[in-house]
């Protein structure tokens, strides 16, 4: 009985240098674990700011190509506008000559048989 109590505590000894050993283990382990959680949170964090820049970089490659379409549809509009005016203020001194010619009929009109009244 006495060798088998100690085959239990020789058994026992091996496995309590074992434990040590594996806790060693696993603290190596989640300090390695710890690091490369930092280092994939570091190259989430990089990634992202990556994607901003491209981001970034190709909106403003489109803003500089359709700049010169833009610029040309604001002039188009502002010439749209123009011309609307234009035609609106073309109407308005149509309407006012003819208003001016016909009250210069009108006038010529009254004068001329005023005239007649006179004369007959």
């Amino acid at each position: 009985m006495e060798q088998e109590i100690k085959l239990t505590n020789k058994t026992f000894m091996e496995l309590h240098e074992q434990v040590k050993k594996n806790k060693s283990s696993i603290k190596v382990l989640e300090d390695d674990s710890k690091e490369y959680r930092d280092r994939i949170s570091e190259l989430e964090k990089e990634q992202e700011l990556k994607e901003a820049t491209l981001t970034y970089i190709i909106e403003k490659a489109i803003n500089e190509a359709l700049k010169p379409y833009a610029d040309e549809n604001t002039n188009l509009k502002d010439q749209i506008k123009d011309l609307q005016i234009d035609k609106y203020k073309t109407a308005y001194n149509a309407w006012k000559w003819v208003s001016i010619s016909a009250g210069a009929v009108i006038v010529g009109f009254a004068v001329t048989a005023f005239i007649n009244a006179i004369v007959n």
